[in-house]
């Protein structure tokens, strides 16, 4: 992401997520009370039982298993992933030959009634390369593309058959596995998969060139988390900050909880938005949006 400075403004241009972190000076003043609200919030995280562990051998493919589980909670909430896909199938070349495969075998595995177990594996191994292409995506960084020369060299099967055999080959055992026991604690939540918006997208405004939460279920917007550590101010702060941006720009969807999710302890938490403003002293939402309109002022 972009994060050079407005000159007219000060702020830095980015995500919603690049405002919070640069912005801080800002955020202190107008939520000044996070801990209050965050420290509690990680001691029942905490007391809850770890269900699934960070394998070691998987430590530096953390940030792509919590990537590859967060596309199963889109899936089980309806979605083909079509729109992920699609946003990371022009990163090059390579990524548009996976990406064709892919959104063909989302929506052959989106058309069953219920998936067997080799069937949700492919998911798994589906989602986990995704989730590759996301990273070349987000940071600009190829490198994450797996190669396939591989794919395109094969000899012997037809172009379905070679894809499903590359797929296979990307995975590792410990890491498919990992994801396979993630997924399943997806299904164990404690959440109604039902009046779900997966990826809300509540759009520009002034220095933030874009912003998207993670899951909208029946008014409770869900940051959705895959690590072992708690949650940190800055978590609070850009669930308030999509709040407004939904006001500001005018987005429509009805908010009325916010909350969080770790996936690797079944951890579900959430509080009405204004209680949460009120906890965090920013007084209540429209005294927030107001703050952050002011700050993000469009020049004429």
């Amino acid at each position: 992401m972009s994060r050079a400075k407005d000159g007219r403004s000060g702020f830095v241009s980015g995500s919603l997520t690049a405002f919070v972190e640069a912005r801080r000076d800002f955020w202190n003043e107008v939520c000044p009370d996070t801990r209050k609200l965050i420290d509690p919030i990680n001691r029942s995280l905490r007391e809850s039982p770890l269900r699934v562990p960070l394998r070691p051998e998987n430590r530096s493919f953390a940030g792509l298993l919590g990537t590859a589980t967060d596309y199963y909670m889109g899936w089980l909430a309806g979605e083909t992933l079509e729109k992920q896909i699609s946003r990371a199938s022009g990163v090059s070349r390579d990524a548009r030959v996976i990406a064709d495969h892919l959104v063909i075998r989302f929506k052959a595995l989106r058309a069953k009634e219920r998936l067997s177990h080799f069937e949700e594996e492919y998911l798994g191994r589906a989602c986990l390369v995704l989730a590759q292409l996301e990273s070349a995506y987000r940071t600009g960084n190829r490198r994450f593309i797996p190669a396939v020369t591989v794919l395109e060299a094969s000899a012997g099967a037809n172009e379905e058959e070679r894809f499903d055999l590359w797929l296979c080959r990307q995975t590792q055992g410990p890491l498919l596995e990992e994801w396979l026991m993630l997924a399943d604690q997806a299904k164990r939540l404690p959440l109604p998969l039902r009046h779900v918006v997966y990826n809300p997208v509540f759009g520009r405004y002034g220095a933030i060139s874009g912003s998207d939460g993670d899951l909208l279920v029946d008014g409770t917007l869900y940051e959705l988390k895959c690590s072992v550590d708690g949650f940190d101010g800055d978590a609070i702060r850009q669930l308030l900050g999509y709040c407004s941006l939904n006001i500001l720009n005018d987005r429509g969807f009805s908010i009325h909880s916010v909350g969080f999710v770790n996936l690797r302890r079944g951890f579900v938490w959430a509080k009405e938005v204004e209680a949460v403003c009120s906890s965090v002293g920013a007084t209540n939402l429209s005294h927030l949006t107001d703050a952050i309109k002011s700050i993000l002022k469009i020049p004429r």
